[in-house]
């Protein structure tokens, strides 16, 4: 799918989408709080009982370049939000363990196995105009093979860079009235305290790990250094940019396990 074709078509959506969470907002009684996506599989619904939590589920809670999919409700709404309300925002990209959709996706990149033809587009969108990257992540998993790693350490490795790099994307949607970009509108709203937070469940035990953005590893919440708005409030100008470095940084590091084949910081509690 191409861009949109105009601006205007933008910031109709937009203003949509202005109207329905302005609505949505007062029947709950500004109870939402966190907006985010995370996967279609069932054990992973999120459900809160006050309503603060409004999640838009997608395959292994991927997020797509704007070029492969420009109307990605979850960056139109927090588009919407950050207009609606500059004062404080919490985001999330939620991956988990034992994701099926993850699974294929590793046997498509690492085992040459093709995936379902309803899928398949959808993980080539997921590098949609990323050949390098692409490339890069397909031959350090290659190595895995030969190196014959443990699959289950190789596939947190990789759901956890996907989270990075669906949050990645997330910035990169063009959803302002001006043709912006979320990225572009977390600065020109002079958004005080931004959360976009890359997110990981490990089902097994139920306990859920935060990309920790000092430490450049998914950690459980009492060994965050600091929250991301407590790193990126203040000045607005460039924080957009601040927070793409720790995303990139992040990525780099679990691209790393898997080109070296040492998991160990995967996480203590793993």
């Amino acid at each position: 799918m191409d861009k949109l074709p105009s601006p205007f078509y933008t910031a109709t959506i937009l203003s949509s989408g202005v109207m329905t969470l302005r609505t949505e907002t007062t029947l709950l009684g500004a109870r939402v709080k966190y907006i985010g996506t995370s996967c279609l599989d069932p054990r992973q619904a999120l459900i809160s009982d006050d309503g603060s939590v409004k999640s838009y589920p997608t395959i292994a809670g991927l997020v797509v370049p704007y070029a492969a999919d420009p109307l990605n409700m979850v960056a139109m709404n927090l588009a919407t939000s950050l207009i609606v309300n500059p004062e404080a925002h919490n985001f999330f990209v939620m991956g988990h363990s034992d994701c099926r959709g993850m699974k294929i996706l590793m046997a498509k990149l690492r085992d040459n196995i093709t995936p379902p033809p309803q899928l398949a587009g959808y993980y080539d969108a997921m590098f949609s105009g990323e050949e390098t990257f692409y490339q890069t992540l397909l031959f350090g998993l290659r190595l895995t093979v030969e190196r014959n790693d443990e699959s289950g350490l190789v596939l947190r490795a990789l759901t956890k860079l996907m989270v990075l790099k669906s949050s990645e994307h997330l910035l990169g949607y063009l959803v302002g009235p001006n043709n912006e970009s979320v990225a572009e509108l977390i600065d020109m709203q002079n958004v005080s305290a931004f959360n976009l937070v890359p997110v990981y469940n490990r089902m097994e035990s139920g306990e859920v790990h935060f990309f920790d953005p000092e430490s450049d590893s998914f950690v459980v919440p009492q060994e965050l250094t600091n929250t991301w708005a407590e790193r990126f409030s203040g000045d607005s100008v460039q924080r957009s940019e601040r927070i793409r470095e720790v995303l990139k940084r992040g990525q780099i590091n679990f691209a790393q396990m898997i080109y070296s084949g040492d998991y160990s910081r995967l996480g203590r509690t793993e």
